[in-house]
């Protein structure tokens, strides 16, 4: 079977629910499933979606057009769509290819992205809305988020950062691609469509149970 469509790198800030949405766009046609998935990782005070294969390439064996290829023909597959991220990016060891939510002076750096934007996958740059309730998921998570708190324990300076990086001005390409992610929390249906037209695929009958679904993890997270 012939690949049908473009590989896709999911950029997204640490915690900010980018391991689900690589999970959500993996059940459309033409994508490889993960072959593992667990709601929950072990160890962290959260619920982090815990996926396998990872998908990941590490920022820091990839310095070239020809490096990226190199490490991507690892996770790669030869007839289907994978949806990957990067792991400790070379500016915020976070996951993010251009801007992060935690330093104000940095908040546009793109050493990744200009690497891999010379290949032709799809970029989809996470982001979610400030005043949105996946906002206070996010930064209740950096409260308790020990690792988190020793880099960046002043929680309402990072929500400054944070609308500045809502606020970017992402790089423009016709194979990137915005989303506010709370949007699809919150069920609605343009914001899903247009992720679809962008990833050209068939939009999913049952794509609200997914959300359902995060949203009851979401539930329990909260309890924790």
């Amino acid at each position: 079977m012939k690949q049908i469509g473009k590989h896709v790198c999911v950029s997204y800030p640490s915690m900010l629910f980018g391991d689900w949405l690589r999970l959500f766009i993996s059940y459309h046609e033409g994508f490889k499933r993960f072959d593992n998935v667990l709601p929950y990782k072990e160890g962290t005070p959260f619920r982090v979606y815990d996926l396998r294969p990872y998908q990941k390439i590490y920022s820091k064996n990839i310095w070239s057009i020809d490096c990226f290829k190199e490490e991507f023909e690892k996770i790669s597959s030869k007839d289907q769509r994978i949806v990957y991220k990067i792991k400790d990016d070379k500016n915020f060891k976070s996951h993010t290819l251009f801007g992060t939510t935690w330093q104000d002076d940095k908040t546009d750096t793109s050493l990744d992205y200009d690497i891999i934007r010379q290949s032709d996958h799809q970029i989809i740059f996470v982001k979610v809305h400030p005043n949105s309730q996946a906002a206070e998921i996010y930064f209740d998570r950096i409260i308790k988020d020990i690792s988190a708190a020793v880099t960046a324990p002043d929680v309402e300076g990072q929500r400054k950062t944070f609308e500045t990086y809502f606020n970017l001005d992402f790089p423009k390409h016709k194979l990137n691609y915005e989303i506010e992610l709370n949007k699809l929390f919150e069920y609605n249906e343009n914001a899903y469509n247009e992720l679809c037209n962008f990833l050209k695929v068939k939009p999913l009958p049952e794509w609200r149970d997914y959300i359902d679904e995060f949203n009851e993890n979401i539930r329990i997270e909260q309890l924790l």
